[in-house]
C-alpha cells in the first residue's frame, strides 16, 4: 500500500499537520509506504492507493500566486516571519490550487483534503475547494474535508490539533480501505 500526503505550507502549520497525518496513516496501516511531499515537488501524474492534500486557508480559499507572494506583508511577529522563511519556495512556486488543476490520477483514487485555518468561524475554507478539485480530477473523496486551527493569522497550531490530525488520518485510512476494514462509502 502506498499513500501520498501532498501539502502547501506558508508558515509551517500545514507542513506540521501533513507530518501528523502521515504518522496517523502509518499507525493505521502498518507497513504502508507513506510519503510526505511538498506541492513544489509533487508529481502531476500520481499513482497511489491514497492521496491526502492539505494547505492553508488564504483569503477564505486556496492560496493563489498573489496571496503567496504577499505572505510576508505586515508580518510584525518575528516568530511568524521565522516560520514563513523556513518554508522554502512557498511564495514562489505553485500551490495546491495549481497542482490539483494538473493532477493526473487513476479514476477512483481514494483521496482526502485538509486545511489549516484561523481558530474562529470563517465563511469559507480551502479544504472544500481541494475536495472539489480532487473530485474533478477523478478521485474519490472518502471523508468530508477537515480543518485544523491555528492561533491568529500565522499560527502556531492550537494545542491538540496535531493529535486531532493524527486521529483523522486513521479515519481516512479506514475509509480508503488501507486498514483492511470495509470502506463505509
Amino acid at each position: 500500500m502506498r499513500a501520498h500526503v501532498v501539502y502547501e505550507s506558508l508558515f509551517g502549520n500545514s507542513h506540521a499537520v501533513a507530518e501528523a497525518v502521515a504518522a496517523g496513516l502509518r499507525a493505521a496501516a502498518p507497513g504502508a509506504d507513506v510519503e510526505v511531499v511538498s506541492v513544489l515537488a509533487a508529481p502531476d501524474a500520481l499513482r497511489t492507493d491514497l492521496v491526502v492534500v492539505g494547505g492553508p486557508t488564504h483569503a477564505f480559499s486556496l492560496s493563489r500566486p498573489e496571496t503567496r507572494r504577499s505572505r510576508h506583508d505586515h508580518l510584525d511577529d518575528p516568530e511568524a516571519r521565522r516560520r514563513a522563511e523556513a518554508e522554502p519556495g512557498a511564495d514562489t512556486g505553485r500551490g495546491v490550487r495549481e497542482w490539483l488543476e494538473a493532477l493526473d490520477a487513476p479514476e477512483g483514487t481514494p483521496a482526502a483534503a485538509f486545511d489549516t485555518r484561523v481558530d474562529r468561524p470563517v465563511p469559507k475554507r480551502a479544504s472544500a475547494g481541494m475536495a472539489k478539485r480532487l473530485r474533478r480530477a477523478g478521485c474519490r473523496v472518502v471523508l468530508p474535508p477537515a480543518g485544523f486551527h491555528v492561533a491568529g493569522m500565522h499560527g502556531p497550531l492550537v494545542d491538540g490539533e496535531l493529535e486531532r490530525a493524527t486521529a483523522w488520518a486513521g479515519e481516512v485510512a479506514r475509509a480508503a480501505g488501507l486498514t483492511g476494514a470495509p470502506d463505509p462509502a
